[in-house]
């Protein structure tokens, strides 16, 4: 917040009298928007449920109720979401490694020695390591680590798979925009699709 202009400042008790004043018509508001909610609660229906479920059905219900509409709050509560995913996966050297070089790739695929080499090349490119030694990842912490990550990586739209051929065992990575990802995971009903309204940004 700006800070208050000198001229504009006023006494608590100057403030509490005004507060006073207004506090009946503020509480009237409150509770013609949690009546409204409530209504409209009744028939929601999400076909898939996000986590925090019931925060997220009570903040999409009164968002519509105060007259905003529904993807206002969906896209601030799944970019609030989607920050503290990007955080958990920088908590990780390698990890946010991968998530840079999948962004700039897009699709991805070859076994864990490859992903391994390639995420080794680009730790060396940033100038973040410069020997050989110092690289401290094997193929086997990496796999470990992409199935301790890929719930993370799904929600940003990374999508982690592993297959097995004959004589291999093959990663493939694929990234979707995380609106095309949020639509997937909140898709609605066929009688209610308000969801179903996302455009790629």
């Amino acid at each position: 917040l700006e800070p208050i202009p000198p001229t504009r400042r006023c006494l608590e008790k100057s403030l509490l009298d005004q507060f006073d004043l207004e506090k009946a018509a503020f509480l009237g508001a409150c509770f013609d928007v949690i009546s409204k909610a409530m209504k409209i609660k009744k028939e929601l229906k999400l076909v898939n449920k996000p986590r925090m479920s019931d925060f997220f059905e009570w903040g999409y219900c009164f968002a519509q109720a105060m007259g905003y509409k529904p993807e206002v709050f969906i896209n601030a509560y799944m970019n609030n979401l989607k920050t503290q995913y990007i955080e958990s996966i920088h908590s990780d050297f390698v990890m946010k490694l991968l998530y840079e070089f999948i962004n700039e790739k897009l699709n991805w695929e070859g076994t864990a020695e490859d992903l391994n080499s390639e995420l080794f090349k680009l730790a060396c490119n940033k100038g973040l390591i410069e020997y050989k030694r110092e690289w401290k990842t094997t193929s086997n912490s990496l796999g470990r680590n992409l199935n301790r990550y890929k719930p993370a990586f799904e929600q940003l739209g990374i999508y982690i798979e592993k297959a097995h051929t004959h004589s291999q065992r093959m990663i493939k990575i694929v990234k979707k925009s995380f609106v095309e990802t949020v639509a997937d995971n909140l898709r609605r009903d066929d009688k209610n699709d308000t969801y179903n309204n996302f455009e790629e940004q």
